[in-house]
């Protein structure tokens, strides 16, 4: 049966599932007016979307209106940014840099918690525990890793790899 578009059905075989919960991750190489129309566009097919390599830093820099900004960390050449669709029940969010520039922010939504990773290339992976009032039951990390993996497509693992697979 196809459902219409937009539309969410819970599985017919976990009774105790909930509506599915899309998640995307882009590394947008800087944000930019003409990037913020294509994401407008694809806005209602996704309820969090995680942003990597924002490019913006301090200056005054609005993001387009087409979703919730949940959290951004600014940097001019890194920075990252979380959006949620309008009305997704967000109950904590948290924020992290390390000292090589890695950034994650977590949003914790009722039963899932969702962690957008950004680890710059020169950056060692330094895996931090989630604060205790963002940790739930499912927990998704997505992003970019700047991580050679096997696993992943690579030819060979590097030591970033290696990490992000443990």
């Amino acid at each position: 049966m196809k459902m219409p578009a937009g539309s969410r059905q819970r599985h017919r075989y976990l009774p105790l599932s909930g509506p599915a919960l899309s998640i995307v991750s882009i590394n947008i190489e800087g944000f930019s007016g003409c990037k913020a129309e294509i994401l407008a566009t694809m806005a209602n097919r996704f309820d969090i979307l995680c942003m990597q390599e924002t490019h913006i830093g301090l200056q005054n820099t609005t993001y387009h209106p087409w979703n919730e900004l949940v959290a951004e960390t600014r940097h001019r050449q890194y920075g990252s940014a979380v959006f949620s669709r309008p009305n997704l029940k967000i109950e904590e969010v948290g924020t992290h840099t390390t000292e090589g520039n890695m950034k994650t922010i977590t949003v914790a939504l009722p039963n899932v918690s969702v962690t957008s990773v950004y680890k710059p290339p020169a950056t060692p992976f330094l895996y931090t525990e989630l604060p205790e009032r963002c940790k739930r039951r499912f927990h998704i990390s997505i992003g970019d890793f700047n991580a050679h993996s096997t696993s992943r497509g690579y030819e060979n693992n590097n030591q970033d790899g290696d990490e992000v697979e443990t």
